[in-house]
């Protein structure tokens, strides 16, 4: 009687079975591995540009309200001496009344009717005081007055008008300490101070915005000059056309690198921010184009 053989499987078998097993085994850890590469780098990417577009959001909301104050009782009242030339505000004669016979009083009237001051037409007319409300733009800084300040605090004796700054310094960047490689790099600051005062690059308080950045880039546009200008200041350091006259526009380019150190992808967006209500007086060319109403500001292109 034959003796029946058992079933299994040969060395070679188990070998082949290994084989595919890790096989199959590497190219699934690799395809993980993969997207939580993938997952990491979307997810910094969206990380970088988000605050990205939270720092131009605020830069675009200060500039949308920066504040631009006139005296427009002063210089109204400036204008009437300058029309008049000054001359001596006197009483019109009656009509069919000789100017040089002094009008007889009507004895039926038992009051005396006020009478207008001889006095030369606005003689008391002062300078106004000096007008803090500034814009220093530059390439890579600005500088300006503006109405987005927000209050944090109930009832506190604050009001909307602040100074505020835009600037490029460097920084210690966060979770890196001093002594560490790439422990620092330039930063986007903005700096606000409650009170109005005639120095716009002085006072307040510095925040960081963005760090690793790579370019700030401001251009400025108005109707006094042609095209993007690389230079707003409306002190006595601007040129005579802009000098007190805020721009329509601010064009914003930012470059940040990447958070990685050993990563040199980079990150770009730009932002053309209008302000709302720039106070300017009326020039020339602004009286010409009453005629079309309807007309729109066009901004140039840069390119």
């Amino acid at each position: 009687m034959k003796t029946r053989k058992s079933k299994g499987f040969t060395l070679i078998e188990m070998l082949i079975v290994i084989s595919i097993l890790a096989g199959i085994t590497i190219m699934t850890a690799t395809t993980i591995n993969k997207a939580l590469r993938a997952k990491k780098k979307f997810t910094s990417e969206i990380e970088q540009t988000s605050v990205m577009r939270d720092a131009l959001r605020i830069i675009e909301r200060d500039i949308n309200m920066a504040f631009h104050y006139r005296n427009i009782h002063y210089e109204v009242l400036k204008k009437i001496k300058e029309e008049s030339g000054g001359q001596p505000q006197t009483q019109q004669p009656i009509p069919g009344t000789n100017p040089l016979t002094p009008t007889p009083a009507s004895p039926a009237t038992t009051t005396q009717q006020p009478t207008t001051p001889q006095t030369p037409l606005l003689q008391d007319l002062k300078e106004p005081p000096p007008n803090f409300t500034q814009f220093l733009g530059e390439n890579d800084s600005l500088y300006f007055t503006t109405v987005s300040h927000v209050r944090t605090q109930m009832d506190a004796p604050e009001s909307d008008q602040s100074e505020v700054g835009y600037f490029v310094k460097n920084c210690k960047r966060r979770g890196f300490t001093l002594n560490q490689k790439n422990a620092t790099s330039n930063c986007l600051w903005r700096k606000e101070s409650l009170f109005i005062d005639n120095d716009l690059m002085k006072g307040g308080a510095d925040t960081p915005l963005l760090e690793n950045v790579e370019k700030f880039e401001l251009l400025y546009f108005g109707e006094e000059k042609e095209g993007w200008q690389k230079t707003w200041r409306t002190d006595e350091k601007g040129s005579e056309e802009i000098r007190n006259r805020f721009p329509q526009a601010v064009q914003i380019k930012l470059t940040v690198a990447d958070q990685d150190p050993d990563s040199k992808k980079k990150y770009s967006m730009v932002l053309v921010s209008a302000l709302r209500f720039p106070n300017n007086p009326p020039t020339t060319k602004t009286n010409e184009k009453k005629d079309s109403p309807n007309e729109k500001v066009k901004l140039p292109n840069n390119n």
